[in-house]
């Protein structure tokens, strides 16, 4: 069992050498046209916007606004007496 093992591994590290060795043969190969400058990105294209292509908007909302409020807390009513009276005393 721990023969297997010991290739399964080989196996794994063979096979993720190769594809490193792949990307650095694509890298080079890419860059031996023009050494030093770096590679350059393609030119991006910005579209004019067109009325025309405007979609339909809707107006209804995907989410409603809620409409209840519902608090779980985990105090006494005593307690929850005192902190509303804390908070709407005028000072």
């Amino acid at each position: 069992m721990s023969a297997l093992v010991t290739i399964l591994i080989v196996l794994g590290a063979l096979i993720g050498l190769a594809v490193l060795g792949g990307i650095g043969w694509l890298v080079y190969r890419t860059r031996q046209d023009r050494p030093g400058r770096p590679i350059e990105a393609r030119p991006v294209v910005q579209l004019s916007p067109d009325p025309s292509l405007r979609l339909e908007g809707s107006y209804k909302p995907a989410i409603s606004p809620a409409r209840e409020v519902h608090l779980h807390l985990n105090i006494s009513l005593e307690q929850l007496a005192a902190i509303v009276r804390h908070y709407t005393e005028e000072n």
